[in-house]
C-alpha cells in the first residue's frame, strides 16, 4: 500500500496525550516473551518514536530511523522464530512492531500489521483491543473510512462506560483525521472528563473549537465558505454545516450554484436523458434550494405550480411531496411533469454531529513525504429552523427515469 502522510498542525503535542498501544499489552501472558525481553524493554523505552509516522526534520531518537527500521526487523525475526498465533498478547504485540515498521516506511509492513490484528478475530478469548488499535492504526494510514467503522464496531458491542477512556481519545482523534470535528471535539471532552480533567493542556480540542464559528443570520456568504466539496465513503458531494446539509453529487450532473444570498442558497443539478420520442438527450433539472428566513417560498410554490397534488413516495417521512403537471410547457416533449418536496429542519445541538461522517482528506498521489493541514474556519449549524425545498423541473418524455434519480436523491441526502 503506497502511504501519505496527513500531519496537522499540533499533531505532535497531540501524540503524546494518550496511552501507546504496547502499554496496553500484557507481554508477561507471552509464553515465549523472556527469550527476547530485552527486545520487549527496547519497544517500551522508544514508544515516542514507534507509535506514529514522524517526518524526518522532528526525529528525536538517539538512533537514526535507519537504525531504528533495523532494530525492528530484528525483533519480527524473532518473534517469527517463536510463534504463538493463538496467543492475542502476541499478535498484538507483532502487529505493534509491523505498526511501527510502518511508520518507518518498511515496504509490506501495513499488510503485515493489518493480518497480525486481524488474526485475532479467529481467537475465541479475545477482547476489543485489536479492533482499537486497528481503528486507530487506519486513522494514521489516512483510510478514516476504514478506521471509524473499527471503532464503531466496538462501541455497537460494548456500552460507553466500559470502555477504557484512552478508546474514547483515540476515537476522538480518528474523528479529527476523518474529519469529523464536532464528533472529536464531544469525544474529547468526553475523554478528558473520564480521566479528571486536562482538557485545557489539550491543543488539538482548543483548535477545532477555535475554528468553529456562528452565523450572524444577515452576512451573504460565499459558496466555498458554505458548502465544502468532499469525498465520502459512498461517493462525491457537497456538505454543508452551517444548513445541516450532505447532498451526493453524482458523475454526470451539470452543477450551477450560488453562495448565501439574503438567506437562501441554491444548488442546480442537471442530467440528460434520451428520449426515443424524439430520438434525443432531454435535460431535466433537480434543484435543492435552502432558506433560513424566507418560509414563505413554500406557499409560493404551492400557489403557483399547476396541477398540484399531495403524494407518496418510498422516501424518509421528513418529507412532504407533491406532484405537478404542465402540459403547455415543454410541450413538444410530452408536456411538463415534475416533483417538489419540502422539509423543515429545526435546530438541535445533535444536529452538529449527526451530519457528520468520515470524509477522505484529498489525493497526493503524486506528492512526496507528508502533507500539513490547519484546520480551517467552519460555521456552526444555523441556531434556528432551515427550510430545504427539492425541486424536479422534467417532462413526460422522460418522467420515470428522471423521477428515479429524484426519488434516489431524496434518499440519499443528509438533512440535519
Amino acid at each position: 500500500m503506497k502511504k501519505h502522510f496527513f500531519i496537522f498542525v499540533l499533531f505532535f503535542v497531540f501524540c503524546n496525550i494518550f496511552a501507546h498501544n504496547i502499554e496496553f499489552i500484557n507481554t508477561a501472558k507471552i509464553k515465549n516473551a523472556a527469550k527476547y525481553s530485552d527486545k520487549i524493554t527496547f519497544l517500551y523505552d522508544n514508544t515516542p518514536f514507534l507509535s506514529g509516522y514522524i517526518p524526518d526534520e522532528l526525529w528525536e531518537a538517539p538512533f537514526s530511523k535507519a537504525e531504528c527500521r533495523e532494530k525492528l526487523k530484528d525483533i519480527l525475526k524473532i518473534l517469527s522464530e517463536y510463534p504463538e498465533n493463538k496467543n492475542q498478547e502476541y499478535l498484538l504485540l507483532k502487529a505493534y512492531v509491523c505498526e511501527a515498521l510502518y511508520h518507518l516506511d518498511e515496504p509490506d509492513s501495513y499488510k503485515a500489521a493489518v493480518q497480525a490484528y486481524t488474526a485475532v478475530d479467529a481467537l475465541k478469548d479475545k477482547d476489543y483491543r485489536y479492533k482499537w488499535f486497528l481503528g486507530k492504526f487506519y486513522a494514521t494510514a489516512s483510510l478514516p473510512f476504514e478506521s471509524i467503522k473499527e471503532f464503531n464496531f466496538v462501541l455497537q458491542k460494548i456500552p460507553r462506560g466500559q470502555l477504557h477512556p484512552a478508546f474514547i481519545g483515540d476515537y476522538a482523534y480518528a474523528e479529527v483525521l476523518a474529519s469529523m470535528r464536532k464528533s472529536a471535539i464531544a469525544d474529547f471532552t468526553d475523554y478528558h472528563q473520564r480521566i479528571g480533567g486536562g482538557a485545557e493542556e489539550n491543543d488539538i480540542l482548543k483548535n477545532l473549537k477555535e475554528n468553529f464559528i456562528d452565523y450572524d443570520g444577515t452576512s451573504d456568504v460565499e459558496f466555498t465558505q458554505l458548502f465544502n466539496s468532499v469525498q465520502r465513503e459512498e461517493g462525491r458531494g457537497f456538505f454543508s454545516r452551517l444548513l445541516g446539509v450532505w447532498l451526493p453529487i453524482s458523475e454526470d450532473f451539470q452543477i450551477q450554484y450560488s453562495g448565501l444570498r439574503n438567506n437562501m442558497s441554491i444548488i442546480n443539478l442537471s442530467a440528460a436523458q434520451f428520449s426515443p420520442k424524439v430520438n434525443q438527450n432531454i435535460t431535466y433539472t433537480v434543484s435543492v434550494i435552502s432558506t433560513m428566513s424566507d418560509f414563505s417560498i413554500k406557499d409560493r410554490f404551492l400557489n403557483s405550480l399547476p396541477n398540484l397534488k399531495k403524494i407518496k413516495l418510498k422516501v424518509p417521512k421528513e418529507y412532504t411531496v407533491y406532484e405537478y403537471s404542465d402540459p403547455q410547457q415543454y410541450a413538444a416533449i410530452g408536456g411538463a411533469h415534475g416533483m417538489i418536496a419540502f422539509v423543515e429542519a429545526p435546530y438541535q445541538p445533535s444536529c452538529e454531529t449527526a451530519i457528520e461522517a468520515p470524509q477522505k482528506l484529498p489525493d497526493f498521489s503524486d506528492a512526496s513525504g507528508p502533507r500539513y493541514f490547519r484546520l480551517q474556519k467552519e460555521y456552526n449549524r444555523y441556531k434556528g429552523p432551515v427550510l430545504h425545498v427539492i425541486m424536479l423541473d422534467s417532462c413526460n418524455d422522460v418522467y420515470a427515469a428522471s423521477v428515479q434519480r429524484y426519488v434516489d436523491l431524496l434518499n440519499s441526502m443528509q438533512i440535519k
